[in-house]
Formats: C-alpha cells, structure tokens, sequence
C-alpha cells in the first residue's frame, strides 16, 4: 500500500488554492476525483455558466434597447452556443491534471472511498494518507417523483444540443433562476414552480421583486407555493393542481454534500445532511482529517470563492499548525440572472428590523450624471440599496441592475477595509463618467 504525507478527495478550485500554499515540493501528494478534474464550478458550473452570460444579457440586452439604436433583435443560436462552450471548456480538466502535476502532486482519476480514518480504496488499489483533505464538494438534489427520472440537470443542460420550446424549472434559488434567464433569451417558454413564496430567499425582497418583474416581462411566468407531484406524458402535475405541457423539466431545487459517495460510515468522521463536521482550522474530529469546500457544514455561503479561500488556509494550517483559526473576510453573493442581483454583508431585510441600522436607497436610473450608464443600457429600474451601523460605517449593500456584480465588488472592497468617503474622496480619483465614480457621494 502506497502511503503519502496529504491525499487530496476532489480536484475544484479549493484544491488549486491548496497546492498553491502546501508547499508540495516538500510533501508527497495524491489528489484522486471521480469526476471531471477541475471540480463542478469550471466543468459544469459558474465558469461555463458566464460564458453563456456573455451571449445571453447581449440579447436581452438589445432587446430592451429596440427603438432606442438598436432596430432589430439579437437572435441566439443554440447550437452555436453550445459548440463554442465546448470548444473553450472541454479542454479544462486535461489542463488541471497537468497543472496539479507541475506542482509535484499525484493524480488518480477515480472514485475514493474510505477504508478508515487514513485509508481510501480507489478501484483495487489503497493508499495511506497521513493527512486527508475532503474536497468533494455537492451534487444535484434528487427528486423522488413519478417521471424524476426524466429530469434534466444543471449539467444536462450545458450539453444540450436543441433548445426545448416549452420548459419547466423546479426551484427558484441561484441555478432556477440563472437557467430561467438563459432559457429566455434563447428563446423557450419558460415556467418556475416553487415551493416558496418567493425567488433567491437570500436576496434583498424588494429588489428579488423588481428581477421577478424583469422576467416576466421577458416572458417567464412563476408559480409559487407549489409542490411537484409527477411528470407523465409531457405535463408537470403539482399537489395543487396545476397541469403545466412541457417539452423538458430541469431540476433545479439545489445541490447537496457528497457525503454518500465516500464510504465514511467506514470512518469515525462525524457529518450529517448539511455536510461532514469541523472545527475552525478545518479539521474533522478525527485528527489529520479536514475537509474544504461545499462538502463541508458551515454557516457562511457555499461559493467558488470561499473554497478557494479554505483551500489556500488549510494549505498554510497544514504547514503550520500554530495557525490562528480561520477568519472569514466580508463576502458577497451574486445570481447573474438579468438583471443580475448582488449583495454582500448584513441583508437589507434583516436590518430593517433592528432600529439601530440605517438603511438609504438609490434609483440609479435617476442618479445624474452616472445615470447615464443605466440609461445607455435601458437599465430603467436598477436600484441599489446601503445599510450604515451607528457610526455610519457601510455594513451592507444590495443591488439590483445590469452591472451589479461589479458595483457590488467595489463596495466590499471598501467595506473589508473599513474605508470612509473622507479617504476616498482625498486618495482616489477613478475615472469619470464610471460606475465607480458615484461611490464617492455615496459613501459617508
């Protein structure tokens, strides 16, 4: 049985950022997948995802702009979509597998599971690691329905090679409502049933309201507080009676840790169905053991980014044990539907309840002279909203427009260093006109 000093279960970009700061020149390392190496986000997730964003907010974007310069409409191509994804994301995980060799690690295509605490079996191979990281991240929730088994998911649907002319999306959270826009501008009939009263719970309401808005316009039609019964015949059946004929059914009610896929019942790792359980370095409670990622049961949001940020922590705790525990810088979250919906520290709904926040609100469209953006792009209803603690400091933003993932980083980057509007104003000068120039009069 081979033994290395660290094996590595997954290959996602916690796993990168881990490699980079572990030192592996020092260390003998094993990272095995049964998967695409790279993991889901540049595979099957956000990565492919934003490249169909950038055909995607083109079209709808001229679509708002007829009778104001644009006198036809932009017509997606499927097809043509699909094949250029392809062309630019199915090289990736050869790429990572020569990447994670260049930094000294071993790599096994395949799927591990564990033997016990510091032994996994890959096919009819076992190797010993004297630390084990678990990286494996989630997969598509199922569903247990009559036709389920017909369901598409996220993955399905970077594949898909003809456009549905009348689709169904169960769930209405980051992947429904990303899909729903997608669809849209590709030109399907689009229907969200959910079980929630409304869409992206974790979002500011009133701007979730003014995207809801925003597709329906563009077509999309919801149907909330409805359970899904069964898919038969080409209808989508609810518990409340709704009969919907669709073409095609994506299944979009949220992903869940892999904790099944890893035999850890042969292991003394506590986990549960939220994800295997740690401490503040990472580490299970089986000592050498720690687990990074979405795989993990944590309060702060399941991104690509906060496992990268774990991933680059856990390989500098390893290195030094004497490590303080891990400290969460300020994070933020987007759903690049269109408009795209952002937000980041303290939730506007939250502190709308406790007297001791202020809370202000600005209409971009009607913010001269950077309104000027917003009006160029017939951006009409962008809205932003800020949450100031008792000593004025900015604790909290949301936004609602064409280009709020940009504005909104601008805005952690000043709220993660506790900048005023007195520094910026007296260190900065950005260009003019530019989204980030209206930060200035903003901040206090």
């Amino acid at each position: 049985m081979k033994k290395y000093d660290i094996i590595v279960i997954g290959s996602g970009p916690s796993v990168a950022s881990l490699l980079s700061s572990v030192e592996p020149q020092n260390k003998s390392i094993l990272v095995v997948d049964g998967g695409l190496f790279g993991g889901i986000c540049p595979n099957e997730g956000c990565e492919p995802k934003i490249f169909l964003e950038g055909t995607v907010k083109t079209v709808l974007t001229a679509k708002k702009l007829l009778g104001n310069g644009i006198s036809q409409p932009a017509k997606l191509d499927w097809p043509a979509l699909i094949k250029a994804k392809k062309h630019f994301i199915d090289p990736f995980p050869e790429d990572v597998k020569k990447s994670y060799q260049a930094m000294g690690a071993d790599i096994l295509q395949g799927m591990a599971n564990f033997v016990d605490n510091h032994t996994i079996q890959v096919d009819d191979q076992r190797f010993h690691g004297d630390k084990i990281v678990i990286a494996t991240g989630q997969k598509p929730r199922q569903l247990k329905l009559p036709g389920s088994d017909e369901f598409l998911t996220s993955t399905d649907v970077f594949n898909l090679e003809e456009l549905p002319k009348k689709i169904a999306i169960i769930g209405s959270g980051y992947i429904g409502m990303e899909f729903a826009t997608i669809f849209l501008a590709a030109g399907s009939e689009v229907s969200i049933i959910t079980q929630t009263k409304r869409p992206l719970e974790q979002f500011y309401s009133e701007h979730v309201d003014v995207l809801v808005k925003e597709l329906e316009d563009n077509g999309a039609k919801f149907y909330f507080e409805q359970g899904v019964q069964e898919f038969t015949d080409r209808h989508l059946k609810t518990q409340q009676g709704l009969d919907l004929p669709v073409d095609m059914v994506l299944n979009a009610t949220g992903r869940v840790p892999t904790v099944d896929r890893l035999a850890l019942e042969n292991t003394d790792i506590q986990y549960n169905p939220r994800g295997i359980t740690t401490d503040n370095h990472l580490e299970t409670n089986v000592p050498g053991v720690y687990a990074m990622g979405d795989i993990v049961d944590k309060k702060v949001p399941k991104l690509t980014s906060t496992a990268q940020f774990e991933g680059e922590y856990l390989g500098k705790f390893i290195n030094d044990p004497k490590l303080k525990a891990i400290d969460y810088p300020i994070i933020s979250s987007v759903a690049f539907t269109f408009p795209q919906i952002s937000m980041a520290g303290i939730d506007v709904d939250t502190a709308k309840s406790d007297a001791k926040y202020k809370i202000e609100n600005y209409d971009l469209a009607k913010m001269a002279p950077e309104n000027f953006f917003y009006l160029g792009i017939a951006d009409y209803e962008a809205k932003l909203t800020l949450v100031f603690d008792e000593n004025d400091r900015l604790v909290g933003i949301s936004e609602v427009s064409q280009t709020a993932v940009d504005d909104v980083n601008n805005f952690v980057s000043i709220m993660g260093f506790g900048i005023d509007g007195q520094t910026i104003r007296q260190k900065v000068i950005p260009n003019f006109p530019s989204l980030f120039y209206k930060l200035k009069g903003l901040i206090k």
